[in-house]
């Protein structure tokens, strides 16, 4: 059971890695031209989120090495800490982004005259700035927590990512 789980996991991952990356790059590069010719905060909404799940899809490989290694981390001690760091921080940008994009949608729906009358391009970049820090700051609690506080236990050679806090972290 645990290697079908394990298979499919894995599956999962890289198959998201292959369609997603040019995918996201082809996005990236439209939304790119269509905020340098035709500034909106959809435009500007969009092209962050597509700059977040690249990050995400940047460090995923990282994630398929985990997985592929029994879910022992098989790279070094701080590229675990560097990765899901980022890994977590987009996945929170994506979501605030995504729930920015469905309210942008909604009220341009049920309210299109007070939104066009309100709908400014210095709101959306706030907003992003706002989403980039929340999240980045969020996830900041463990990188810290990683980097400042001792193991329990150093001397073993495998290493689990993220599975063992030690009472003083936790």
């Amino acid at each position: 059971m645990a290697f079908c789980l394990k298979s499919l996991v894995l599956f999962v991952y890289i198959f998201t890695f292959i369609t997603g990356q040019p995918t996201n790059l082809f996005a990236f590069v439209t939304f790119m031209c269509q905020v340098q010719c035709w500034p909106s905060p959809m435009a500007v909404l969009l092209l962050n989120l597509t700059v977040s799940d690249l990050l995400i899809l940047l460090f995923l490989p990282f994630k398929m090495a985990e997985v592929g290694a029994d879910l022992t981390w098989p790279l070094p001690a701080f590229l675990c800490a560097l990765t899901n760091y980022c890994y977590y921080s987009s996945i929170y940008t994506s979501t605030f982004l995504l729930t920015a994009i469905s309210i942008e949608r909604y009220l341009g729906v049920a309210f299109p005259v007070q939104y066009k009358l309100w709908q400014q391009l210095a709101y959306a970049m706030v907003a992003n700035a706002a989403f980039w820090v929340l999240a980045c700051a969020h996830c900041s609690i463990v990188l810290v927590s990683e980097a400042q506080l001792p193991r329990a236990n150093t001397t073993r050679t495998v290493s689990w990512c993220y599975d063992d806090f030690s009472v003083d972290q936790l």
